[in-house]
């Protein structure tokens, strides 16, 4: 049997917080808050598409960030924790 979680984890805090400072270092914070509203209905939509070119994906980025870029976009909750850290500024 499988040992492989068929449930989504959740991206360690210094994902998010690493993300949150590198967008906010380059100075688009604010253009990333206003895309991420935008397409929050779709959010899922775009993790299930990272999902599906997550194999090709993974020989340019590591696993884990694409896991944890995946695991972000696919729960609502875990997006608004990403916009919120950076609004937090």
């Amino acid at each position: 049997m499988s040992t492989e979680r068929t449930h989504l984890e959740q991206p360690p805090p210094s994902f998010i917080k690493v993300w949150s400072d590198k967008l906010h270092q380059l100075g688009i914070a604010a253009p990333a808050v206003l895309f991420l509203e935008f397409n929050k209905p779709l959010s899922f939509v775009w993790g299930q598409f990272l999902l599906m070119g997550q194999p090709l994906l993974n020989t340019f980025l590591p696993r884990q960030f694409t896991q944890n870029a995946v695991n972000l976009l696919s729960d609502r909750t875990r997006l608004e924790q990403f916009i919120k850290e950076l609004e937090g500024r």
